[in-house]
């Protein structure tokens, strides 16, 4: 009885535990975006069209949507960037509606909010805040996917402490994985790498923990599917995680896994055929104009480009190749999840606009950053004692509260005038990938520090795994 006590009360302060954070990362992120206005542009109004699509007409043509003044979401905003003829076929849009579909009933309660506030509140209130409609619609609408990035950080604390890890460095990895550059900027924009990240992070927690339900394959089937409905480059994730789940699943699970994503993908092919024609009517469009890269300059220009790179921003990120090493016990996620992630990062590699226009740095690569930062994480808890960790953890707070100072760092200059860190005049340590070729010797001096950092790791890893068995022994 006394136990049952204890387990029950533990298990409360934990759900206290994370509703604090949930509230926190709501609070300070949309405080953010107070601060921030880069996150209106981009594919967002697009998404936001076809949830109002759906909500007043039950269909996806746009033709009776599109350049209408009186409608909030026109303002303007909607040929900022791509033009209507280039994003919409048909009356169709060229993004698929998982995006708007999910995010449907919170739209209505925003889109409301929005509509309430033209109609009752002063032409001075709106001037003297300096926001307008449109604005108030996209804020209430980020948050929903500052909610995922809440939900991101419960689930990878989860999957730290299934992993063996303390609780509160669990929770405190978590947060550190979300205020990490360029995480505020992803889960502030509505765009389909928010919901993908939690999708990614939620599946490897069930994957990896080993007391997973029947509840918990349900929730995993669907989810998994949706990834589809997102955007067809997610497929390499979706097989990814689909294999992992088959092979860790039980029976039953592995039937409905199988069933579910059966239907969701004949239903993504007939939306296809009907919508556009064609199932991979995508392949044939062209890509931002952007640098020629050779194979040597691509596979790090996602971590170390100036103005788009991930490691540029988040030094942790140095450990990135080490962290495969740390799933060595693991070889279910080594032969299933990496060969996709991986295939997957060398496919948006291929992009001529690799980098994600009009967005938050190094966009497309940040589902996969999940896999990453768990080894990342595993290292950090292991060698918080090492000097040369315990730098690269001090570096990175120091980027994160400079970032978060000014959240517009988080979305690149695009003409390069200006680019990151040039405040220090360190911005030509890092190559250019984007507005010029690099230099093929800064870029093999990163390929030797990387290559250095890894080995170094993995030394010390050996190391410790020596003295282990040492102690055993003389035991």
């Amino acid at each position: 009885m006394v136990s049952k006590m204890h387990e029950r009360i533990s298990r409360l302060k934990e759900e206290q535990v994370e509703k604090i954070i949930i509230a926190f990362v709501l609070i300070s992120f949309f405080i953010l975006l107070s601060k921030c206005d880069k996150y209106k542009y981009g594919d967002t109004p697009y998404y936001m069209q076809i949830s109002y699509s759906i909500m007043t007409d039950f269909d996806l043509d746009l033709r009776n949507n599109i350049n209408d003044p009186s409608k909030i979401i026109y303002n303007g905003k909607l040929d900022t960037y791509s033009p209507w003829n280039w994003d919409v076929h048909d009356g169709h849009s060229s993004h698929l509606p998982g995006m708007s579909i999910i995010s449907l009933p919170w739209f209505a309660v925003s889109y409301y909010t929005a509509r309430f506030a033209q109609i009752y509140l002063p032409e001075r209130a709106f001037k003297s805040l300096r926001i307008d409609v449109y604005t108030i619609l996209n804020r209430m609408l980020a948050l929903f996917t500052i909610f995922l990035g809440a939900l991101t950080v419960i689930y990878l604390a989860r999957t730290f402490i299934v992993l063996g890890v303390g609780k509160k460095i669990s929770y405190f990895l978590g947060l550190l994985f979300i205020y990490s550059p360029p995480l505020p900027a992803i889960f502030m924009t509505f765009m389909t790498e928010a919901p993908a990240t939690f999708i990614v992070v939620y599946c490897l927690y069930v994957i990896i923990n080993q007391e997973k339900n029947q509840k918990d394959e349900i929730v995993f089937s669907c989810m998994v599917s949706f990834l589809l409905w997102l955007h067809f480059k997610y497929v390499f994730l979706l097989l990814g995680l689909w294999f992992a789940a088959y092979f860790c699943f039980s029976y039953r699970g592995r039937c409905l896994l199988l069933l579910v994503t059966s239907c969701s993908s004949i239903l993504w092919c007939f939306h296809n055929m009907y919508m556009y024609e064609s199932l991979f009517w995508f392949l044939s469009w062209g890509s931002a104009e952007t640098v020629h890269l050779t194979y040597f300059q691509k596979p790090l220009a996602f971590l170390i480009d100036r103005e788009n790179g991930i490691m540029t921003y988040s030094p942790f990120y140095l450990l990135i190749f080490s962290s495969i090493y740390a799933f060595r016990s693991n070889k279910l996620i080594l032969l299933t999840v990496f060969p996709f992630f991986f295939a997957y990062y060398f496919v948006i590699q291929s992009y001529e606009d690799w980098m994600g226009w009009f967005a938050a740095i190094s966009r497309y690569f940040v589902p996969i950053l999940p896999l990453f930062f768990i080894g990342i994480g595993l290292i950090l808890v292991e060698y918080y004692r090492n000097k040369f960790i315990q730098f690269i953890l001090l570096f990175q707070g120091f980027m994160i509260l400079y970032c978060l100072g000014e959240p517009n760092y988080m979305w690149p200059k695009m003409d390069a005038t200006h680019p990151f860190w040039s405040w220090l005049d360190l911005a030509y340590i890092f190559p250019n990938h984007v507005h010029q070729t690099p230099e093929y010797s800064l870029q093999a001096i990163w390929y030797f520090i990387l290559s250095c950092v890894t080995i170094y790791i993995l030394f010390k890893e050996k190391m410790r795994v020596t003295k282990s068995i040492d102690k055993r022994n003389n035991l």
